[in-house]
């Protein structure tokens, strides 16, 4: 009997002893899966960017650089897009808003869109770099025209003086045709391409764009640009001062409009308009360029793989666009011809003028003086005073 008591109990240890060594066996084999697996796998690198939104969605340029890019790095880098329904404007005070509790994305868009949040930018070490492309040869302005109606109106190309200009607005108009899409707002950045550009028919005007950070606007050249951007808002839409410069542009590409300043970051909603589309620097040989406008900006990272995966689509965004060139559009290749060809390049004003005066002042300013409810000597004594 105790044999047989012995028997069981030695086989019952033989069993325990059987199933603790079969789960510390399983034990070893849970635990060690994954660490095997994670080792021969790495985490893919989001890289955020912030799009400003199309009617239709992302701009198919972008859309498509940024497919190509993560399916070529699939699995190590992933450019994350967020996009917003903003006019352009809107966009830039949104980056204002993120700036300001330091929740940028990797890379930004229209990175140096005016003198104090590009200062504000670089003084705080935000910016990494700013990626302006091919020289800033995008980052050019001039005028887009309507080659139909040129042709209707009997002009015989853009016209390469002031007087011109003026006379062929009149010819334009008198023919039932809106001569330039302008609108009201958004600093009225359009007038005054154009009023700048007529600034630099004389010297004078000349050394006082190149100014940084005026101290001050009273003078001849300032004054002679207020009369000429007051002259021109008689040659568009009666309820220009009400419109974005979104709807301005959307009737010169109905064909409402003779012209509309702008630059090659119009091209791709330009380019499918139905009439034949041309693009001159404005009269007098003049392009604004300040390459720095229509830069992409990469935003200083704690993540350092994530700032080098942003230089990394930077570089390919270059790159693709070096390959594009040979096949432009029509009216693409209209603007690099006039960029590559012209004489007189002179800086953006949006970059030269104190951010207060541009985006406060003149928001109070123009329509008044548009309207006639001031002059130009009224205008430039409230702007000196706001500013004292």
């Amino acid at each position: 009997m105790k044999n047989k008591i012995f028997s069981i109990k030695l086989k019952m240890a033989i069993c325990l002893m059987v199933i603790g060594v079969s789960f510390y066996g399983c034990g070893v084999n849970e635990k060690s899966a994954p660490e095997s697996q994670g080792a021969d796998t790495e985490e893919e690198i989001v890289i955020t960017i912030l799009l400003r939104s199309e009617p239709d969605g992302i701009n198919s340029t972008y859309s498509d650089l940024i497919t190509e890019f993560n399916q070529k790095y699939e699995g190590k880098y992933k450019v994350d897009v967020t996009l917003i329904s903003e006019t352009e404007e809107g966009y830039r005070t949104r980056l204002q808003e993120l700036n300001a509790i330091d929740d940028l994305p990797a890379i930004i868009t229209d990175a140096a869109f005016g003198s104090n949040f590009l200062a504000l930018m670089e003084e705080n070490g935000r910016y990494y770099d700013l990626y302006p492309l091919n020289d800033g040869m995008y980052s050019s302005a001039g005028m887009f025209y309507n080659a139909d109606i040129f042709k209707k109106c009997g002009i015989d190309g853009y016209p390469k003086t002031w007087d011109e200009f003026l006379e062929d607005c009149e010819i334009i108009k008198s023919a039932g045709y809106t001569p330039i899409s302008l609108h009201g707002g958004g600093d009225y950045w359009s007038a005054l391409l154009i009023g700048t550009a007529y600034m630099c028919s004389e010297d004078t005007g000349m050394d006082f764009l190149k100014e940084t950070l005026p101290k001050s606007y009273d003078n001849e050249s300032f004054r002679k640009m207020l009369s000429f951007v007051n002259t021109i808002y008689d040659y568009t839409f009666s309820d220009a001062l009400s419109i974005s410069h979104d709807e301005s542009l959307s009737r010169f590409i109905s064909g409402e409009t003779a012209m509309i300043p702008g630059g090659y970051w119009m091209v791709p909603q330009i380019e499918g308009a139905f009439f034949e589309q041309g693009f001159s620097t404005f009269s007098g040989g003049i392009m604004l360029v300040d390459k720095r406008m229509s830069a992409w900006g990469i935003v200083n990272q704690d993540d350092k793989k994530v700032l080098e995966g942003a230089k990394l689509f930077m570089d390919y965004r270059s790159t693709k666009t070096s390959q594009q060139e040979k096949s432009h559009s029509d009216i693409g290749m209209k603007y690099i011809a006039e960029y590559e060809s012209h004489a007189n390049e002179f800086p953006n004003y949006q970059l030269q003028w104190q951010d207060k005066v541009i985006k406060e002042d003149f928001d109070v300013l123009f329509p008044k003086l548009i309207k006639h409810d001031i002059t130009v000597d009224d205008f430039i004594d409230e702007l000196s005073i706001a500013n004292n």
